[in-house]
């Protein structure tokens, strides 16, 4: 069991685009888990943790299933 979702993708990979999917994702799966985004630079060395405070997720299997088709298996993290 978890208490998280994690969201890890490169400061390059961020667009509209993507975040609207995201958001469109979280919106369909409601839930009591925490939904956080870490946006990283490694040039930068910088990695900023974004927390929802509006936004809670489910932990369906098909929450999770949308989520790494948008963003990738790699980029997703349960804590």
């Amino acid at each position: 069991m978890f208490k998280e979702v994690k969201i890890i993708l490169g400061l390059q990979q961020i667009n509209a685009q993507l975040i609207a999917e995201i958001d469109a994702a979280a919106t369909r799966y409601p839930g009591s888990f925490d939904f956080k985004l870490s946006v990283q630079d490694p040039e930068e060395r910088l990695d900023v943790l974004l927390l929802s405070r509006k936004a809670k997720v489910a932990s369906t299997n098909d929450f999770v299933k949308e989520l790494k088709q948008i963003v990738g298996e790699e980029n997703v993290v349960f804590a």
